[in-house]
């Protein structure tokens, strides 16, 4: 990849969908660096402390802040980078003004699964205590079941049409019956795999 374009590859989606897995392959593949908005949030957490779901939740927000803040300070110094956080609406916004302040070439990569096979993941995680117990993840569990409920959530960011971003739906449910493909969006399972049809797809892309 040259160093004249500036490239923001975004990995998004619920939790549980194997974004940050998914993410750091691609950084090391196209030799970028990473951001990881958990990242972000436990160093709040170890400097701030950690209580409840209710703080939790404010320093996402924050974190997510943040993100956005090293994304523009990447861009503007010409430096292409992942960014893998869940994502909200409420992000879109910036995302949209950052990538066409920079004129970043963008591809989001948007990790999905069935609603059952994220809450037992999720389950999983909770009984390994595998993540820093600032994010209480078993208070989170009865969100995530009402959230799974809603279809809406499970989709890509509304990026501008204007900015021709590729939008790539990996679904990360075990042996998931792959959708058809058009020219926006593209389906393909993402066992480690089949990761490398999804570094092809991005490399096609930001070949161009």
């Amino acid at each position: 990849m040259t160093a004249a374009r500036r490239r923001l590859i975004i990995v998004s989606g619920l939790p549980c969908t194997g974004k940050s897995t998914l993410g750091r392959y691609l950084a090391h593949e196209l030799g970028l660096p990473i951001l990881h908005k958990d990242a972000i949030k436990e160093r709040l957490f170890d400097e701030l402390g950690w209580s409840n779901r209710a703080w939790s939740k404010r320093l996402s927000q924050a974190s997510n802040a943040l993100l956005l803040d090293f994304v523009e300070a990447s861009l503007s110094a010409g430096i292409s980078l992942v960014a893998e956080s869940n994502f909200g609406r409420e992000n879109t916004s910036r995302l949209n003004d950052l990538l066409t302040h920079y004129k970043a070439q963008a591809v989001q990569i948007h990790c999905t699964a069935a609603p059952e096979v994220v809450f037992e993941r999720f389950q999983q995680r909770v009984i390994r205590q595998e993540r820093h117990p600032g994010h209480v993840d078993a208070e989170y569990l009865p969100e995530l079941a009402q959230l799974l409920q809603q279809p809406t959530l499970a989709l890509p960011l509304p990026l501008a049409a204007e900015l021709t971003v590729l939008t790539l739906t990996v679904n990360t449910t075990p042996s998931p019956e792959v959708a058809s493909t058009s020219v926006a969006s593209t389906s393909v399972e993402a066992a480690p795999a089949a990761w490398p049809s999804v570094l092809a797809a991005i490399q096609a892309v930001l070949a161009d």
